[in-house]
């Protein structure tokens, strides 16, 4: 009887196994650089300062409450004004009671620039960093 083997073949010489520890160490080398040359930035915001509710040492009578609703439309203490008469209006309050302080609130939706535009008016009159109150 004749016995039936299969030949084991030797290693095909066009097939080679890949060595990846190079290229991984590399890889490594690549991200330790971008990691350290990589500029961390700081985002640059606009600073609102909150009122305090705690300090009872001004009345609110005394306050001036500018007032920015979900219409985009100005108020100051209720009355409905224009953005074009703000710094007048701010100017004139200011003149009667210097003591005054301001207080923005804002809704939820009104438009930031329609804030960064009245934080100006009220920086034109002096009004230095008014605490801004967000209505959510």
């Amino acid at each position: 009887m004749r016995r039936i083997t299969s030949k084991v073949e030797p290693k095909n010489s066009n097939q080679s196994d890949v060595d990846i520890t190079p290229m991984m160490d590399v890889v490594f080398i690549l991200l330790i650089f971008f990691v350290v040359t990589a500029s961390f930035t700081q985002e640059k915001g606009l600073a609102i300062n909150q009122p305090d509710f705690n300090s009872n040492a001004k009345t609110a009578d005394s306050n001036i409450v500018v007032s920015i609703g979900h219409d985009q439309t100005i108020r100051i203490n209720g009355n409905l004004i224009t953005e074009n008469l703000l710094y007048a209006n701010i100017v004139r309050r200011l003149t009667v009671d210097p003591r005054s302080e301001v207080v923005v609130k804002v809704a939820s939706n009104a438009y930031t620039s329609k804030l960064i535009r009245t934080l100006d008016e009220l920086r034109k009159a002096n009004v230095l960093d008014p605490p801004v109150s967000l209505d959510i």
